[in-house]
């Protein structure tokens, strides 16, 4: 009975982890799509909808399924993220009519982090050291991911719009940036040589190296500099990383 609960949460973790990488994309061409003035990228945000509508479905019905095996701390992440669902209706209304791309970006996150809450409290909730450990590693890699997707979507709606024309949006990946190192660095402190390896691997790509020199560009340039990489590339790029970290 204690090893099917385990594999339950492990199976929550898995499934929430679709959601999160899901929003990732879906925020990505969200962005695009406000910086480009909603004239373009259409059928990008209507797939990628669609996708986390898919993944949505299947994480909520898994967690409404399982959170009475968990913690308490697991029954209230849980509860968190099962309520964030309802919102995601207002958010793309709002991308498609109010927002600016640094507020895409922003509630994005902010609803990521709601499904990386539940991940923490979901290692926390098993009781195998070992799977527990595993867990741990792959809610700090989430973390490190999620920073560097939500540069992207920084970048990709400055790219549409030529510069940091929303207020506070180059503050943003600048915070973003920092932030990917913070959750690089707690990755490394407890992740094995060979996810290391692995996780290396999957960011030695030109994918990788196109978006972190569009970004390093950016930051380099500051807050009032045109930002002139091309928003085409740095999607497929950035769509690419994140799918790359995406196990």
């Amino acid at each position: 009975a204690v090893w099917k609960a385990v594999e339950s949460l492990v199976a929550v973790a898995q499934v929430d982890s679709d959601v999160v990488d899901a929003l990732q994309q879906e925020s990505l061409y969200s962005s695009a799509f406000v910086g480009a003035d909603r004239k373009a990228w259409q059928s990008q945000v209507k797939t990628t909808r669609q996708a986390t509508d898919t993944a949505m479905a299947i994480a909520i019905e898994r967690l409404k399924a399982d959170q009475a095996k968990g913690s308490s701390s697991f029954r209230s992440s849980a509860g968190l993220a099962i309520d964030s669902a309802d919102k995601l209706t207002y958010i793309r209304d709002a991308v498609d009519q109010g927002y600016r791309f640094d507020q895409v970006a922003s509630t994005y996150g902010a609803l990521q982090d709601t499904f990386l809450a539940t991940n923490l409290t979901v290692a926390d909730a098993v009781q195998d050291p070992q799977v527990a450990s595993e867990l741990r590693t792959a809610a700090a890699l989430a973390g490190y991911k999620a920073a560097i997707a939500r540069q992207a979507s920084l970048l990709v709606g400055a790219a549409e719009q030529g510069g940091f024309t929303a207020e506070g949006s180059y503050n943003q990946l600048v915070a973003a940036s920092s932030d990917e190192a913070s959750q690089e660095a707690i990755f490394s402190s407890i992740a094995s040589t060979d996810r290391k390896g692995e996780v290396r691997d999957a960011l030695t790509t030109e994918a990788r190296v196109g978006l972190e020199a569009a970004r390093d560009a950016a930051l380099d340039g500051g807050a009032d500099a045109d930002v002139t990489a091309d928003p085409k590339a740095l999607a497929v790029s950035a769509g690419s990383v994140i799918t790359e970290l995406h196990e």
